[in-house]
C-alpha cells in the first residue's frame, strides 16, 4: 500500500494519515479536503480512492481503471465549465450509485470537485446521505472555499487541509505536463504562488488523468497566459499609480472583473503588484515600518478576494482594494 501515492508530490503529512487510516480499517465514510485550487487535491483523492477500491492488493489495477475514466465502483462528478454550481441532480444521482452493492471492488467511492459549488438543494441531499453512509460507501469532498459549505454538511466530514505547494514541487508538475518546453517553465512559476490555479490550465488538462489532453494546446494556453498576465499587470499598475483618478480606476476594476476565467491571476497580480510597491517603498524609505503597512494591506487584499468568491459582482471588491490599497501605496 506503500505505493499508492507513487509521483504524487508534496502533503507528506496527509499522505502518511489517510496510509493511517487506511492500515488501521478507520477511514471514515467522508472526508474534507481543503485547500487552494491548483495544488494536487484532486489528484491524491483519486490515488485513494484506487486505495479504498482495493479488494485483493492490486491497486495499481484499480488506479488504470480510474484513469480511464472506466471504473464501475468511482463515482466523479466535476463541475461543467458552462455551469456555475452543482445542480441537486448531479449529487442525488451520485448519491444513488453510492448506495448499491460494488460491483467489483471493496468499496463504492464518490468523489465530488468543487464541492462550495452546490446547490443548497443539492447539499441537502448529500446530507442525508452523509447522515446514513451506505457500510459500502465513501465521500471525498474537495473544496478550495470550505467556509461556503454548510456547517451541517462539514460537521459530518473529517477535514484535511492542504497548504500551498513550493517552486521545486510546482516546476516538478510543470516539467511533467510539458516536458518538451524547459524554457516556459521559469516564466510560468512567476505566476504560481504555491498553486498552478491562476495559470488557467484546467480546460487544457484531462479531470481523471491530470495529463493534457494535447501537448501543442497546452503550449498554446500557457503562450496566451503571459500575454495576458502581461496586459492585465500594466492595467493594475497604472491603477495603483492613481492614473485617471478615482473614475480611471474604477473602470479598470471594471475592466478586470469582466475577466471571470481570469479573476484568480487578477488577485495574485494584485498581490504581486503590491509587494512589488511595497519593496520599492522599503528600498527608499527604510525607516518607514513598511512590513506592518505590508501586513494590512496583504491582509485587506486576500479579505477582498473571498468576498468576491461570495459576491455576483467582484467589480466591487477589486475596485475597494486598488483604491484603498492605491492610496496606502502612494502615500
Amino acid at each position: 500500500m506503500s505505493n499508492v501515492f507513487a509521483g504524487i508530490l508534496g502533503h507528506q503529512a496527509q499522505k502518511e494519515q489517510l496510509l493511517a487510516l487506511k492500515a488501521g480499517n478507520a477511514v471514515p465514510h467522508a472526508l474534507l479536503f481543503s485547500g487552494p485550487s491548483g495544488i494536487g487535491k484532486r489528484t491524491l483523492a483519486q490515488a485513494f480512492s484506487a486505495a479504498l477500491l482495493t479488494r485483493d492488493g492490486d491497486i495499481q489495477a484499480q488506479a488504470k481503471l480510474l484513469q480511464r475514466g472506466n471504473h464501475p465502483d468511482f463515482h466523479p462528478v466535476y463541475r461543467d465549465p458552462e455551469k456555475k454550481d452543482l445542480s441537486v441532480d448531479r449529487i442525488r444521482n451520485v448519491c444513488t450509485k453510492l448506495q448499491l452493492k460494488p460491483y467489483s471492488s471493496a468499496a463504492s467511492v464518490a468523489l465530488i470537485d468543487n464541492a462550495e459549488e452546490m446547490t443548497i438543494a443539492a447539499s441537502n441531499a448529500l446530507l442525508m446521505t452523509l447522515e446514513e453512509p451506505p457500510a459500502h460507501g465513501f465521500i471525498i469532498l474537495i473544496s478550495k472555499s470550505p467556509h461556503r459549505l454548510p456547517d451541517t454538511i462539514i460537521s459530518r466530514c473529517q477535514a484535511m487541509h492542504f497548504a500551498s505547494l513550493p517552486a521545486n514541487d510546482l516546476e516538478a508538475v510543470l516539467k511533467k505536463i510539458l516536458p518538451s518546453s524547459p524554457e516556459i517553465h521559469k516564466e510560468l512559476l512567476k505566476f504560481t504562488e504555491g498553486s498552478l490555479a491562476a495559470l488557467g490550465l484546467e480546460k487544457c488538462i484531462n479531470p481523471v488523468t491530470r495529463l493534457p489532453h494535447d501537448e501543442a494546446q497546452l503550449l498554446e494556453q500557457c503562450k496566451f497566459f503571459l500575454k495576458e498576465s502581461a496586459r492585465l499587470s500594466r492595467m493594475i499598475e497604472r491603477a495603483f499609480a492613481g492614473s485617471g483618478g478615482e473614475s480611471g480606476i474604477t473602470s479598470v476594476a471594471s475592466d478586470l472583473a469582466a475577466e471571470k476565467e481570469s479573476l484568480p491571476l487578477v488577485w495574485q497580480l494584485i498581490r504581486q503588484q503590491a509587494r512589488s510597491a511595497l519593496r520599492n517603498s522599503a528600498t527608499k524609505m527604510p525607516q518607514l515600518n513598511v512590513s506592518a503597512q505590508a501586513e494590512l494591506i496583504l491582509d485587506a487584499i486576500d479579505s477582498a478576494e473571498r468576498s468576491s468568491e461570495r459576491s455576483l459582482n467582484p467589480q466591487l471588491q477589486i475596485s475597494s482594494i486598488l483604491l484603498k490599497a492605491g492610496e496606502a501605496l502612494r502615500a
